[in-house]
């Protein structure tokens, strides 16, 4: 699928507002392109974990801690029906639309009312915008009754890999009668530890594979699939991957990520989009100093650099994630109008 973004803003997902129609109020006033549900942090049912656990086989929580336990009578008969619902889902959508892999009302508090915003102010609209966690990051957060990570365990990583594919082709199901395409991010600030000694044994084959099942699924379902990582990481593995956007954070690794430019270049050649992080979201000090002039100034720098050779969870308060919105949009308009004139 082709997609040409436009310099359009929006955001990766999670907001700090604890009342969520002011939130989507806020949002839908400000994101006037690409719209995107957010994961409001302060309840705990749309964190990172527990809004994509989807009954996993196992799942388990025993004195305050959650956990997969493989060793539990019940786990094999489980796992068959997690594969069942798999199947069922993966053949037909009516069956996907009710099943584990859907939210409930609680993991979906803000996704439902979303849609409900989004089909009344579907007007001029480039896309609308969805996510999950990666399948890295979930199976580098869960752990079993070991204390190993999920990711190494074979049964456990697929099931991760299978349950967040299943839920970002449900979402596209309902996002899609906005008609416009669907783009669904992949969530994986733990790709900034990728390769240090807290994942040995986790290989490249094994990222790849992870990250093209969930993209093939996202294809599949008729969206984009996209990709965020909140620090550096392998960037040269990410562009081996089959995902159409790839966000970072350009604020604060600029000069990491240039490093990519033959990779970086092919990438865009090939139809793909680059997603600017280019609103500082870390430290408050930088989020009020900056505007959107003096970002500007800043992206046009450093892609200046690209032209010669041929081509964000931050604790921050709800004021402060509010002016990282607007700062974008504003920002997002005088890029694209100054671009657009060259």
């Amino acid at each position: 699928m082709g997609f040409f973004g436009e310099g359009s803003f929006t955001i990766i997902g999670s907001l700090p507002h604890e009342n969520r129609n002011q939130a989507l109020s806020f949002l839908f006033d400000q994101l006037k392109k690409i719209p995107a549900w957010p994961q409001l942090t302060f309840y705990p049912d749309e964190r990172m974990t527990e809004q994509y656990k989807f009954g996993l086989a196992g799942f388990t929580t025993r004195d305050g801690k959650n956990f997969i336990d493989s060793r539990n009578p019940n786990f094999e008969e489980e796992t068959l029906q997690f594969y069942e619902d798999f199947l069922q889902s993966s053949n037909f959508n009516q069956t996907l639309l009710n099943s584990r892999f859907s939210f409930n009302p609680s993991t979906g508090a803000s996704f439902f009312p979303f849609l409900d915003y989004l089909f009344a102010c579907r007007k001029n609209l480039v896309a609308v915008k969805g996510q999950i966690t990666g399948p890295f990051t979930l199976s580098t957060s869960l752990l079993d009754q070991d204390q190993r990570y999920a990711i190494y365990d074979d049964r456990l990583r697929d099931m991760i890999v299978k349950g967040l594919s299943m839920n970002a082709h449900w979402q596209i199901s309902k996002m899609k009668a906005a008609q416009v395409p669907v783009i669904i991010f992949i969530d994986e600030p733990a790709m900034a530890g990728y390769g240090s000694s807290a994942f040995l044994g986790v290989s490249d084959e094994m990222v790849l594979e992870m990250l093209n099942e969930v993209s093939a699924e996202i294809h599949k379902a008729g969206g984009l699939a996209g990709i965020h990582v909140c620090a550096n990481t392998d960037w040269g593995l990410i562009f081996k991957s089959d995902l159409d956007i790839i966000n970072f954070d350009a604020y604060g690794f600029f000069d990491r990520f240039e490093l990519y430019r033959d990779e970086i270049r092919e990438f865009l050649l090939s139809g793909k989009n680059i997603a600017w992080g280019i609103i500082p979201t870390m430290r408050p000090d930088d989020i009020v100093r900056e505007t959107p002039d003096s970002l500007a100034t800043f992206w046009l720098q450093h892609v200046e650099k690209f032209k010669s050779k041929d081509l964000p969870v931050s604790q921050i308060s709800q004021d402060l994630a509010e002016k990282i919105v607007m700062t974008g949009v504003a920002l997002s308009e005088k890029l694209y109008s100054s671009v657009s004139s060259q």
